[in-house]
C-alpha cells in the first residue's frame, strides 16, 4: 500500500535514526519515493508531508534556456527544450502543473511574474502541482 503526498515526503526524526549519515530531518526522501511512499513509512512516523510554506521557502527562480525535459507522452525518447524562467526547488526539481507535467511552469510575464509570486508568499497550495527533473542524458 502506498500514500501519495500533495507536495512531497520529508524525513522525520524517527526516519533518520537507522541511517543518520545518509538522511537529515526535514530533507526530501529518496527521489523514487518523493511523491508516493510506502504507507508503513507514514504510519511509523518515518516521513511526513512537506508543508506549503516549506516548499515555498525552497523555490528559486532559474533560467531554463536549453534545458531538456522528458516528454513521456511521445514514448520514444523525445524531450522538450524550454526557454524562459521557472521555479526550481533544489533537491526536488522544477515546478510544473499536473495538466502539463512535461515542461516547467514558465509564465508569460517571465521572471517578473515569478518574483511577484514569491513576494506574495509563493504558491497557495500544491494540489495541482508536480515537480519534474531535467533530462541530463
Amino acid at each position: 500500500m502506498w500514500r501519495t503526498a500533495k507536495t512531497y515526503w520529508v524525513w522525520t526524526e524517527s526516519g533518520i535514526v537507522p541511517h543518520p549519515e545518509e538522511r537529515e530531518v526535514d530533507e526530501p526522501i529518496y527521489e523514487t519515493y518523493r511523491k508516493s511512499c510506502p504507507r508503513s513509512w507514514v504510519e511509523k512516523g518515518y516521513v511526513r508531508e512537506a508543508t506549503t510554506q516549506e516548499v515555498n521557502s525552497r523555490l528559486t527562480i532559474t533560467n531554463v534556456k536549453g534545458k531538456k525535459f522528458d516528454a513521456d507522452q511521445f514514448k520514444n525518447g523525445q524531450y522538450m527544450i524550454s526557454e524562459g524562467f521557472a521555479f526550481y526547488a533544489p533537491g526536488i526539481g522544477y515546478l510544473a502543473f499536473n495538466d502539463s507535467p512535461f515542461t516547467p511552469y514558465i509564465p508569460c510575464g517571465g521572471r517578473k511574474a515569478l518574483e511577484e509570486i514569491l513576494t506574495a508568499g509563493g504558491m497557495t497550495d500544491y494540489d495541482t502541482i508536480t515537480f519534474i527533473l531535467e533530462n541530463v542524458s
